[in-house]
Protein backbone atom coordinates (compact mmCIF):
# COMPACT_ATOMS: atom_id res chain seq x y z
CA UNK A 1 0.00 0.00 0.00
CA UNK A 2 1.15 3.52 -0.82
CA UNK A 3 -0.09 6.42 1.33
CA UNK A 4 0.54 10.07 0.55
CA UNK A 5 -0.94 13.49 -0.07
CA UNK A 6 -2.21 14.46 -3.54
CA UNK A 7 0.75 15.43 -5.70
CA UNK A 8 3.28 13.57 -3.57
CA UNK A 9 4.11 11.17 -6.41
CA UNK A 10 2.20 8.02 -5.45
CA UNK A 11 0.69 7.41 -8.88
CA UNK A 12 3.93 8.29 -10.66
CA UNK A 13 5.80 5.85 -8.43
CA UNK A 14 3.26 3.08 -9.07
CA UNK A 15 3.76 3.57 -12.83
CA UNK A 16 7.53 3.35 -12.36
CA UNK A 17 7.05 -0.02 -10.65
CA UNK A 18 4.62 -1.11 -13.36
CA UNK A 19 7.11 -0.11 -16.07
CA UNK A 20 9.88 -2.16 -14.45
CA UNK A 21 7.59 -5.21 -14.17
CA UNK A 22 6.57 -4.89 -17.82
CA UNK A 23 10.24 -4.86 -18.91
CA UNK A 24 11.33 -7.58 -16.52
CA UNK A 25 13.70 -5.24 -14.70
CA UNK A 26 14.55 -5.38 -11.03
CA UNK A 27 13.48 -2.72 -8.56
CA UNK A 28 15.85 -1.08 -6.04
CA UNK A 29 16.88 -3.63 -3.45
CA UNK A 30 15.12 -6.47 -5.27
CA UNK A 31 16.14 -9.49 -7.32
CA UNK A 32 15.87 -9.49 -11.09
CA UNK A 33 12.67 -11.30 -12.10
CA UNK A 34 12.67 -14.27 -14.45
CA UNK A 35 11.23 -12.14 -17.25
CA UNK A 36 8.75 -9.41 -18.19
CA UNK A 37 5.16 -9.69 -16.96
CA UNK A 38 1.79 -8.09 -17.52
CA UNK A 39 0.40 -5.35 -15.28
CA UNK A 40 -3.25 -4.45 -14.70
CA UNK A 41 -3.73 -0.71 -14.11
CA UNK A 42 -7.01 0.41 -12.58
CA UNK A 43 -6.69 4.17 -12.25
CA UNK A 44 -9.65 6.44 -11.64
CA UNK A 45 -8.04 9.83 -11.11
CA UNK A 46 -5.59 10.13 -14.03
CA UNK A 47 -6.56 10.13 -17.69
CA UNK A 48 -4.94 7.36 -19.71
CA UNK A 49 -4.32 9.27 -22.93
CA UNK A 50 -3.07 12.54 -21.45
CA UNK A 51 -1.32 11.36 -18.28
CA UNK A 52 -0.79 7.62 -17.86
CA UNK A 53 0.39 6.76 -21.39
CA UNK A 54 2.90 9.66 -21.65
CA UNK A 55 4.38 8.72 -18.29
CA UNK A 56 4.70 5.06 -19.25
CA UNK A 57 6.31 5.99 -22.55
CA UNK A 58 8.79 8.28 -20.78
CA UNK A 59 9.75 5.41 -18.47
CA UNK A 60 10.20 2.99 -21.39
CA UNK A 61 7.44 0.65 -20.28
CA UNK A 62 6.54 -2.26 -22.53
CA UNK A 63 3.04 -0.91 -23.11
CA UNK A 64 1.95 -4.12 -24.82
CA UNK A 65 2.05 -5.67 -21.34
CA UNK A 66 0.18 -2.86 -19.60
CA UNK A 67 -3.49 -3.80 -19.44
CA UNK A 68 -6.31 -1.35 -18.72
CA UNK A 69 -10.08 -1.85 -18.70
CA UNK A 70 -12.16 0.40 -20.95
CA UNK A 71 -9.15 2.41 -22.15
CA UNK A 72 -11.17 4.95 -24.12
CA UNK A 73 -13.58 5.85 -21.31
CA UNK A 74 -11.78 4.82 -18.15
CA UNK A 75 -13.11 2.71 -15.29
CA UNK A 76 -16.41 3.73 -13.70
CA UNK A 77 -16.17 3.48 -9.89
CA UNK A 78 -19.40 1.47 -9.91
CA UNK A 79 -17.54 -1.33 -11.73
CA UNK A 80 -14.73 -1.51 -9.22
CA UNK A 81 -15.48 -4.69 -7.31
CA UNK A 82 -13.82 -8.04 -6.69
CA UNK A 83 -15.83 -9.84 -9.38
CA UNK A 84 -14.84 -7.24 -11.97
CA UNK A 85 -11.16 -7.51 -11.08
CA UNK A 86 -11.22 -11.32 -11.11
CA UNK A 87 -12.77 -11.33 -14.60
CA UNK A 88 -9.90 -9.27 -15.99
CA UNK A 89 -7.24 -11.15 -14.03
CA UNK A 90 -8.47 -14.47 -15.46
CA UNK A 91 -8.11 -13.16 -19.01
CA UNK A 92 -4.80 -11.30 -18.69
CA UNK A 93 -2.80 -13.06 -15.95
CA UNK A 94 -1.00 -10.01 -14.51
CA UNK A 95 1.87 -10.24 -12.08
CA UNK A 96 0.92 -6.86 -10.64
CA UNK A 97 -2.43 -5.09 -10.11
CA UNK A 98 -2.53 -1.37 -9.26
CA UNK A 99 -5.71 0.15 -7.77
CA UNK A 100 -5.48 3.94 -7.71
CA UNK A 101 -7.06 5.01 -5.41
CA UNK A 102 -8.50 2.26 -3.22
CA UNK A 103 -11.36 4.56 -2.19
CA UNK A 104 -12.81 4.02 -5.69
CA UNK A 105 -13.06 0.31 -4.84
CA UNK A 106 -15.19 0.87 -1.72
CA UNK A 107 -18.52 1.53 -3.45
CA UNK A 108 -21.17 2.16 -0.78
CA UNK A 109 -19.09 0.68 2.02
CA UNK A 110 -17.85 2.92 4.81
CA UNK A 111 -14.04 2.80 4.81
CA UNK A 112 -13.99 4.13 8.38
CA UNK A 113 -15.76 1.04 9.75
CA UNK A 114 -13.58 -1.96 10.48
CA UNK A 115 -16.16 -4.63 9.63
CA UNK A 116 -16.94 -3.08 6.26
CA UNK A 117 -13.24 -2.67 5.46
CA UNK A 118 -12.66 -6.36 6.09
CA UNK A 119 -15.69 -7.23 3.99
CA UNK A 120 -14.26 -5.06 1.22
CA UNK A 121 -10.64 -6.23 1.24
CA UNK A 122 -11.05 -9.94 2.02
CA UNK A 123 -12.30 -10.85 -1.50
CA UNK A 124 -9.48 -8.84 -3.09
CA UNK A 125 -6.90 -10.57 -0.90
CA UNK A 126 -8.38 -13.96 -1.79
CA UNK A 127 -8.15 -13.21 -5.52
CA UNK A 128 -4.54 -12.04 -5.18
CA UNK A 129 -3.65 -15.29 -3.42
CA UNK A 130 -5.59 -17.44 -5.85
CA UNK A 131 -3.99 -15.95 -8.97
CA UNK A 132 -0.60 -15.17 -7.39
CA UNK A 133 -0.24 -11.50 -8.22
CA UNK A 134 1.10 -8.58 -6.23
CA UNK A 135 -1.28 -5.70 -5.57
CA UNK A 136 -0.55 -2.03 -4.98
CA UNK A 137 -3.37 -0.02 -3.47
CA UNK A 138 -3.08 3.75 -3.15
CA UNK A 139 -4.61 5.96 -0.46
CA UNK A 140 -4.60 9.65 0.36
CA UNK A 141 -3.57 10.84 3.80
CA UNK A 142 -6.15 12.00 6.30
CA UNK A 143 -6.04 15.44 7.94
CA UNK A 144 -4.84 14.16 11.29
CA UNK A 145 -1.41 15.72 11.04
CA UNK A 146 1.50 14.93 13.33
CA UNK A 147 0.31 11.43 14.24
CA UNK A 148 2.23 8.26 13.53
CA UNK A 149 2.46 7.23 9.89
CA UNK A 150 0.61 4.03 10.76
CA UNK A 151 -2.57 6.04 11.38
CA UNK A 152 -2.28 8.70 8.66
CA UNK A 153 -4.03 6.91 5.78
CA UNK A 154 -7.69 7.55 5.06
CA UNK A 155 -10.12 5.03 6.50
CA UNK A 156 -10.07 2.49 9.28
CA UNK A 157 -6.79 1.17 10.69
CA UNK A 158 -8.00 -2.22 9.43
CA UNK A 159 -6.92 -1.15 5.93
CA UNK A 160 -3.37 -0.99 7.22
CA UNK A 161 -3.82 -4.22 9.18
CA UNK A 162 -4.94 -6.12 6.08
CA UNK A 163 -1.88 -5.15 4.03
CA UNK A 164 1.33 -7.15 4.25
CA UNK A 165 3.44 -4.09 3.51
CA UNK A 166 2.80 -0.35 3.60
CA UNK A 167 4.76 2.73 2.58
CA UNK A 168 4.31 6.48 2.77
CA UNK A 169 5.40 8.90 0.05
CA UNK A 170 6.12 12.59 0.68
CA UNK A 171 8.19 15.43 -0.68
CA UNK A 172 11.55 16.05 0.93
CA UNK A 173 10.93 19.37 2.76
CA UNK A 174 14.47 20.52 1.93
CA UNK A 175 14.51 19.53 -1.75
CA UNK A 176 11.13 19.81 -3.47
CA UNK A 177 12.06 17.77 -6.56
CA UNK A 178 13.01 14.86 -4.31
CA UNK A 179 10.47 12.50 -2.83
CA UNK A 180 11.03 9.87 -0.18
CA UNK A 181 9.49 6.41 -0.02
CA UNK A 182 9.48 5.25 3.61
CA UNK A 183 8.45 1.86 4.97
CA UNK A 184 5.62 1.98 7.50
CA UNK A 185 4.90 -1.72 7.96
CA UNK A 186 6.24 -5.08 6.83
CA UNK A 187 4.49 -8.23 8.02
CA UNK A 188 6.97 -10.51 6.25
CA UNK A 189 10.29 -9.24 7.59
CA UNK A 190 12.25 -6.17 8.68
CA UNK A 191 11.48 -2.78 7.21
CA UNK A 192 13.51 -1.68 4.22
CA UNK A 193 15.60 1.52 4.35
CA UNK A 194 13.84 4.61 3.05
CA UNK A 195 14.52 5.43 -0.60
CA UNK A 196 14.54 8.74 -2.41
CA UNK A 197 13.31 9.31 -5.95
CA UNK A 198 12.93 12.31 -8.23
CA UNK A 199 10.14 13.70 -10.37
CA UNK A 200 11.43 16.69 -12.34
CA UNK A 201 12.13 17.90 -15.85
CA UNK A 202 14.02 14.69 -16.54
CA UNK A 203 11.00 12.58 -15.58
CA UNK A 204 11.22 9.86 -12.93
CA UNK A 205 14.44 8.46 -11.53
CA UNK A 206 15.43 6.55 -8.42
CA UNK A 207 17.71 8.16 -5.83
CA UNK A 208 19.58 6.72 -2.88
CA UNK A 209 18.77 5.12 0.43
CA UNK A 210 18.30 7.53 3.34
CA UNK A 211 17.77 7.39 7.11
CA UNK A 212 14.47 9.31 7.28
CA UNK A 213 11.72 7.19 8.85
CA UNK A 214 8.06 7.36 7.86
CA UNK A 215 7.13 9.17 11.10
CA UNK A 216 9.98 11.67 10.68
CA UNK A 217 9.06 12.27 7.05
CA UNK A 218 5.45 13.17 7.81
CA UNK A 219 6.41 15.18 10.86
CA UNK A 220 8.86 17.24 8.81
CA UNK A 221 6.30 18.03 6.14
CA UNK A 222 3.85 19.42 8.74
CA UNK A 223 6.18 22.24 9.87
CA UNK A 224 6.94 23.41 13.44
CA UNK A 225 4.11 25.62 14.72
CA UNK A 226 1.80 24.18 12.12
CA UNK A 227 2.36 20.72 13.60
CA UNK A 228 1.48 21.97 17.08
CA UNK A 229 -1.70 23.65 15.81
CA UNK A 230 -2.73 20.56 13.84
CA UNK A 231 -2.05 18.37 16.87
CA UNK A 232 -4.21 20.58 19.08
CA UNK A 233 -7.03 20.56 16.53
CA UNK A 234 -6.82 16.78 16.29
CA UNK A 235 -6.89 16.42 20.06
CA UNK A 236 -9.91 18.71 20.35
CA UNK A 237 -11.80 16.77 17.69
CA UNK A 238 -10.80 13.50 19.38
CA UNK A 239 -12.32 14.76 22.65
CA UNK A 240 -15.50 15.82 20.87
CA UNK A 241 -16.00 12.31 19.52
CA UNK A 242 -15.07 10.55 22.75
CA UNK A 243 -17.40 12.80 24.74
CA UNK A 244 -20.34 12.42 22.42
CA UNK A 245 -22.08 9.51 24.18
CA UNK A 246 -21.45 10.19 27.86
CA UNK A 247 -18.75 9.95 30.56
CA UNK A 248 -15.50 8.13 29.89
CA UNK A 249 -12.79 7.30 32.40
CA UNK A 250 -9.45 9.01 32.04
CA UNK A 251 -7.72 5.64 31.60
CA UNK A 252 -9.98 4.78 28.65
CA UNK A 253 -9.46 8.24 27.20
CA UNK A 254 -5.68 7.91 27.44
CA UNK A 255 -5.74 4.42 25.99
CA UNK A 256 -7.61 5.54 22.88
CA UNK A 257 -5.55 8.73 22.57
CA UNK A 258 -2.30 6.73 22.73
CA UNK A 259 -3.33 4.80 19.63
CA UNK A 260 -3.47 8.06 17.68
CA UNK A 261 -0.39 9.67 19.20
CA UNK A 262 -2.50 12.16 21.19
CA UNK A 263 -1.96 11.10 24.81
CA UNK A 264 -0.28 14.34 25.86
CA UNK A 265 -2.17 16.60 23.50
CA UNK A 266 -5.61 15.73 24.86
CA UNK A 267 -4.81 17.23 28.25
CA UNK A 268 -3.66 20.47 26.64
CA UNK A 269 -6.70 20.53 24.37
CA UNK A 270 -8.98 19.85 27.33
CA UNK A 271 -8.16 23.31 28.68
CA UNK A 272 -9.99 24.84 25.75
CA UNK A 273 -13.34 23.68 27.00
CA UNK A 274 -13.24 20.92 29.61
CA UNK A 275 -12.81 21.57 33.31
CA UNK A 276 -12.13 18.39 35.28
CA UNK A 277 -9.35 16.89 37.44
CA UNK A 278 -6.95 14.85 35.33
CA UNK A 279 -7.53 11.60 37.19
CA UNK A 280 -11.22 12.03 37.88
CA UNK A 281 -14.00 10.57 35.79
CA UNK A 282 -13.72 12.73 32.71
CA UNK A 283 -17.27 13.73 31.80
CA UNK A 284 -17.56 13.67 28.09
CA UNK A 285 -20.89 15.32 27.60
CA UNK A 286 -20.94 19.01 26.69
CA UNK A 287 -23.87 19.39 29.09
CA UNK A 288 -21.58 18.62 32.05
CA UNK A 289 -18.62 20.85 31.33
CA UNK A 290 -18.49 24.07 29.36
CA UNK A 291 -15.94 25.11 26.77
CA UNK A 292 -13.85 28.26 26.85
CA UNK A 293 -15.45 29.43 23.60
CA UNK A 294 -18.83 29.59 25.32
CA UNK A 295 -20.47 26.93 23.19
CA UNK A 296 -22.46 24.31 25.03
CA UNK A 297 -24.28 21.15 24.15
CA UNK A 298 -26.61 18.86 26.03
CA UNK A 299 -26.49 15.25 27.10
CA UNK A 300 -26.87 12.80 24.26
CA UNK A 301 -26.23 15.19 21.39
CA UNK A 302 -23.47 14.79 20.24
CA UNK A 303 -21.79 -7.60 -10.61
CA UNK A 304 -22.60 -6.76 -13.63
CA UNK A 305 -19.73 -5.37 -15.71
CA UNK A 306 -21.74 -3.68 -18.47
CA UNK A 307 -20.06 -3.02 -21.80
CA UNK A 308 -16.56 -4.02 -20.72
CA UNK A 309 -13.64 -3.96 -23.09
CA UNK A 310 -10.20 -5.16 -22.14
CA UNK A 311 -7.09 -4.26 -24.08
CA UNK A 312 -3.44 -3.40 -23.63
CA UNK A 313 -2.57 0.26 -23.43
CA UNK A 314 -0.57 -0.05 -26.65
CA UNK A 315 -3.82 -0.28 -28.58
CA UNK A 316 -4.87 3.23 -27.57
Amino acid sequence: MLDGDPGAGKSFLSLAVASAVSRGDSLPGGKKPSGPSSVLLMSIEDGFADTVRPRLDAMAADVSRIVIPNPKRGVAPSLMNASFIETIVKETGPALVVIDPIIAFTGKKDSDKAAQVRELLSPLMAIAERYAFACIIIRHLNKQGNSKAMYRGNGSIDVMAACRGAFVVAEDPEEKSQRILAHVKNSLGPKMPSLSFYIDGDGFRWGNECDTTADELLSATEGGKGRERVQMDRATEFLRKMLADGPVTSSKLEEEAEKQGLRRAIWRARQRWVYAPRRALVAVSFGVYGRSDGLHGSHGQHGSHGNLTISSISSM
